[in-house]
């Protein structure tokens, strides 16, 4: 993942938190986002979940 997708991903876990939204609606958890589903290594998978995940706390935090 580049650093533009990251930090894309992490403005939208923030603007979740800043929603209101709970950590569940991160948008890797949906069926049709999985690894499993896209084909894409459980890692890279990992990093956009992760990404989001982390903009989503760092916004809750404030």
């Amino acid at each position: 993942m580049c650093d533009r997708e990251r930090a894309e991903l992490e403005r939208q876990g923030a603007k979740a938190a800043a929603r209101g939204d709970a950590p569940k609606t991160n948008p890797m958890l949906e069926p049709q986002n999985t690894a499993s589903v896209t084909g894409e290594p459980q890692g890279q998978w990992e990093a956009r979940h992760d990404a989001w995940q982390e903009g989503f706390d760092a916004q809750s935090r404030t």
